[in-house]
């Protein structure tokens, strides 16, 4: 419509593809996995509160109050349910708007950084919690846009391939999935074990999210690029990423990052980019992105906001699980490629893996005859297991992998250090790999695995 051309080239740009898909949620395994999750046992009251929290992250408005209709009216259910957690996400989605009629969500204590009246303005957003709660107040028309425009183009066929592909080279993919004969022997020789040298990649996280971003944008039709500096390696691999894809590149800085990064900042602007600060910080607040999104929201749709790898509000977490889950469908094809062919009957990672270690897992959520394992440091374990305190906020992996035990999907288990040190002696040595104490940790999980099962089956281990 007349509103969204305001927004620049984007519709024309994906055609029929984005009216075909203005109405299919986002492509996202973790919504997929909880609703078969919730199917098996709708009455769950946990499970719901997630799929409220993944909906509220992916921007699902409809969804999460058809969902909403559907738990107040659920006598039993609604018992159970944290309705004014519901209440606050709620308004996230919907500042200002009632609940759908009929019901009544209990009050919600508004905090003093909130208890001022909300406005649409860069002061008052940059007070709520998140940065995904201040891009949705800022931004929520622009953020609908680009959800749709990358509905359309991951719902394209052989996406994920040609993502893949074009992508390869400057990501450095494919990464060896090796055959450990001697460790296959070492256990009995009746599983097959698999590792995915994830340790002969030279890409950081934030490079790889940047020329996948930038990949994006360019297939949007977009000519520039636009970031918040909350990363400084991020906003460096975007300004790379700009060059070789052949788009514009600014990046939003804080005031006084000018005179306290002034090489970092000098190397941006050699790269080409341009260097914005806020216009006026008292009312844009200290976080960059915020700049960034009225910058974004200023090119009336020439332009792709390229956020960093926090999490953020939606299409952003879709866009992140489909890059991190190139991982995932490479080890596939590669099995596949080998004599034992099949899926992996076993993955197992380290959670010191992070972000990696989920997109390892993502193409397998939904196959429930592949066992899902990671490994984590002691104490712990599957019976009193909690977010291990060496997993990092990063990408949303601690709620990842909290979300996604809940479903009881993923299963962890404690591996202590000295375990894991006996097992990187012996990747030494009959492998010759060098593991980190994390990666081994993920195989000496694996030795214990294959003393379980007599039945052969293949193991995949992720070391990065």
């Amino acid at each position: 419509n007349d509103d969204h051309e305001e927004l620049g080239d984007t519709t024309r740009t994906m055609g029929a593809a984005v009216q075909a898909t203005v109405e299919e949620a986002p492509n996202n395994e973790i919504l997929n996995l909880v609703n078969d999750s919730l199917a098996a046992a709708p009455e769950r009251s946990d499970l719901w509160m997630m799929r409220f929290e993944v909906q509220k992250t992916l921007g699902m408005k409809a969804e999460f109050a058809a969902a909403l209709v559907e738990g107040w009216n659920h006598p039993r259910l609604s018992r159970h349910l944290d309705w004014k957690l519901v209440h606050e996400m709620w308004d996230v989605l919907a500042p200002g708007e009632p609940a759908p009629d009929g019901i009544k969500l209990p009050s919600v204590e508004p905090s003093p950084a909130a208890a001022a009246p909300m406005r649409a303005t860069p002061n008052d957003a940059s007070r709520k919690r998140r940065f995904s709660d201040t891009a949705l107040t800022l931004t929520a028309r622009e953020l609908t846009v680009l959800s749709k425009a990358y509905g359309a183009l991951h719902s394209r066929p052989g996406f994920h391939e040609m993502f893949a592909k074009k992508l390869a080279p400057m990501i450095s993919r494919p990464t060896p999935l090796q055959f450990a004969e001697k460790l296959t022997h070492l256990w009995g020789g009746n599983a097959r074990i698999f590792l995915k040298r994830e340790d002969q990649r030279r890409v950081t996280p934030e490079a790889e999210n940047a020329i996948a971003q930038a990949y994006i944008g360019q297939q949007l039709g977009k000519w520039a690029l636009i970031t918040g500096n909350d990363i400084d390696a991020h906003s460096l691999g975007l300004a790379i990423a700009a060059q070789r894809f052949g788009m514009k590149c600014t990046v939003a800085v804080r005031p006084h990052e000018l005179e306290q990064k002034k090489e970092f900042i000098g190397r941006l602007r050699t790269l080409g980019a341009a260097i914005e600060t806020p216009s006026d910080p008292r009312r844009d607040g200290d976080d960059p992105r915020v700049t960034a999104l009225l910058l974004w929201q200023q090119s009336k749709g020439q332009a792709h906001l390229a956020l960093s790898l926090g999490w953020g509000p939606g299409p952003y977490p879709t866009m992140v699980n489909d890059f991190q889950s190139l991982l995932g469908r490479e080890v596939e094809a590669q099995l596949h490629a080998t004599a034992a062919s099949g899926s992996p009957r076993t993955l197992v990672a380290s959670i010191g893996s992070e972000a990696d270690a989920i997109g390892f897992m993502l193409p397998e959520l939904n196959n429930h005859d592949t066992e899902l394992m990671y490994a984590e440091p002691d104490p712990g374990g599957p019976a009193s297991w909690r977010p291990s305190t060496r997993l990092r906020f990063y990408n949303g992996a601690r709620r990842e992998h909290t979300w996604l035990h809940a479903t009881n999907r993923i299963t962890h288990v404690a591996v202590s250090d000295s375990q894991a040190r006996s097992m990187q002696q012996q990747a030494s040595s009959l492998e010759k790999i060098q593991l980190s104490l994390e990666d081994a940790r993920a195989l000496a999980l694996t030795a214990l695995l294959t003393q379980r099962n007599a039945d052969p089956r293949n193991y995949v281990i992720l070391t990065g």
